[in-house]
């Protein structure tokens, strides 16, 4: 018992520096498309940023995307987090997918809609060439299991 405590423990911690050290790289590269633009004489972002989860509102990944969305607006940037549920994630990467290169739609992807699906069925989506990685965010734990049956003698 002690044993799986610490290593909950140790689980969070990590977890925990994973998320801030994601959060960090997210705003670095984010900030470095700013210096183009800082030539231009315009700040990055001229206008609205929206996040995009692929997933219902209230579950993890859009708590996620809300601390997110918190730090960014710490760089001055206004973000805005839209969930867009459904096919297993697949509907909002297809919209961010869609969307124009200009760097001011952003999503927060599982690995569900950039390697499952892709190869399992046909997207309109080719995550290779539609999508660029630009931060991990967090890292959690999975776990396989058996069902165990107990059978009595006697």
């Amino acid at each position: 018992m002690a044993l799986a405590l610490k290593r909950k423990h140790i689980g969070e911690r990590i977890m925990k520096s994973e998320f801030k050290r994601g959060k960090m790289f997210l705003m670095g590269a984010l900030m470095s498309l700013a210096v183009p633009a800082a030539h231009a004489d315009a700040a990055w972002p001229d206008k609205n940023v929206t996040l995009i989860v692929p997933y219902a509102a209230g579950g993890t990944a859009d708590i996620m995307a809300r601390r997110l969305a918190d730090g960014l607006r710490t760089s001055g940037a206004t973000v805005i987090v839209e969930n867009k549920p459904g096919a297993g994630g697949s509907l909002g990467t297809e919209m961010v997918a869609r969307a124009k290169s200009d760097g001011t739609t952003l999503l927060l992807a599982s690995t569900s809609a950039i390697t499952i699906f892709p190869n399992l069925t046909k997207t309109s989506y080719d995550p290779e060439t539609s999508l660029l990685a630009i931060a991990s965010v967090a890292v959690g734990p999975v776990v396989m299991t058996q069902q165990f049956l107990l059978r009595s003698r006697g």
